[in-house]
């Protein structure tokens, strides 16, 4: 899908690696200190997060399981100092209580800020658009 060349796209993919394993630590050197996250997850209802010590939090909930994210689609493009993806993937999930693998379709947009550090994530949002148990 990708070929070296689209913006952001590693970093992108630094920060799914992140959240699939529920990792804080990995997580807070890609963000900016200001970070919004909005995640609309099905299977733990929505969250917004405004800083963060609530995303060490979200993380040590239910989302902040182990999963596997695969991108399935991925647009962005970094400008002077702002940049913006737009990633359509799916989350697949290990849940007992809904009976073994579940898979989660979603569309997420992603906010960048180039800083003295690098390019930063400030603002997250992630809408489920379909759950489905594996079949």
């Amino acid at each position: 899908m990708d070929d070296g060349t689209q913006p952001l796209y590693a970093m992108t993919q630094a920060v799914l690696a992140a959240l699939d394993r529920g990792s804080y630590v990995a997580l807070e050197p890609l963000t900016t200190p200001d970070l919004t996250f909005v995640d609309t997850g099905a299977d733990a209802g929505p969250a917004v997060v405004h800083d963060r010590a609530a995303l060490r939090a979200y993380l040590a909930g239910p989302r902040g399981r182990p999963h596997a994210t695969t991108i399935l689609a991925y647009d962005g493009r970094p400008d002077h100092l702002t940049g913006w993806s737009v990633v359509r993937l799916r989350r697949s999930v290990e849940d007992d209580a809904m009976g073994g693998v579940h898979h989660e379709l979603c569309s997420a947009t992603l906010l960048w800020r180039l800083t003295p550090d690098g390019w930063k994530l400030s603002r997250w949002h992630c809408t489920s658009l379909r759950t489905e148990a594996a079949g």
